[in-house]
């Protein structure tokens, strides 16, 4: 996948938080990525605002089901698979805010 070290030949695109060029400032990266640019899209993502693991200090401040829709909605209207990260605490768990959003992203998914 378009990540670190891409040479334009990946099998598809991977953008953290589905940002891209914009971002890219290494000329051999802003290449890669034009040659990526039109493959198949998987969008990298969290549930939380600003960190891609656990972090206390954004407990409270995950990302909602509304906000995970848009999300999914966008990754659609992309054609692109969402990789979407929980941030798993210390013991491997899922933090209790985000279960309860997945599970209501799950039922308007299939409602």
């Amino acid at each position: 996948s378009f990540k670190q070290g891409a040479t334009g030949e990946e099998d598809f695109a991977a953008p953290e938080r589905g940002r891209v060029a914009h971002r890219i400032q290494n000329a051999a990266a802003l290449a890669a990525w034009e040659k990526n640019k039109n493959k198949p899209f998987e969008i990298c993502d969290t549930l939380q605002h600003s960190v891609w693991g656990h972090n206390a200090q954004e407990d409270g401040k995950h990302k909602k089901v509304d906000e995970v829709m848009e999300m999914l909605a966008n990754a659609k209207e992309a054609k692109a698979n969402l990789l979407l990260n929980t941030g798993p605490l210390a013991s491997g768990a899922i933090p209790e805010e985000d279960a309860v959003t997945l599970r209501e992203v799950g039922k308007r998914s299939r409602g």
